[in-house]
């Protein structure tokens, strides 16, 4: 029986980590892709790259491929630094001060309470029903 929960919080953080980095490779590609192209029209830099390589469509892809990798290695660094962080939360590195919430924290903060069909509270309600 605890192995098997062991298992599907297992699985369950992994698609929480694909989805997590799914998303913030997302959002940081947007946020690069947007600033990667309208700094070249604002500033009439395009002009420039466009005459150096004339052929607009090996020009994008190249500049496609360069945002897609720095896309991944910043979305890869963000999802380590914030698993980590969940890692040492969930795992007591740092106390709350009440020894009995240390095993279930991290439930009452993402969903509010540990019970099922409860009113979802957040910290506020953990600690008065402690």
């Amino acid at each position: 029986m605890v192995q098997d929960v062991e298992r599907l919080s297992t699985y369950v953080l992994l698609v929480l980590w694909v989805v997590f980095f799914a998303v913030n490779s997302l959002m940081i590609g947007w946020l690069l892709g947007v600033m990667a192209m309208t700094s070249e029209y604002s500033s009439q830099s395009i002009i420039t790259s466009l005459t150096v390589n004339p052929r607009r469509v090996m020009f994008m892809n190249t500049k496609a491929l360069v945002l897609v990798l720095v896309t991944f290695l910043a979305s890869f660094v963000g999802v380590l630094v914030a698993w980590g962080c969940a890692w040492l939360m969930v795992h007591g590195a740092f106390s709350s001060g009440a020894q009995s919430f240390s095993n279930n924290m991290a439930a009452v903060e993402m969903v509010g309470s540990t019970r099922p069909f409860q009113p979802t509270w957040g910290w506020v309600g953990a600690i008065l029903m402690a």
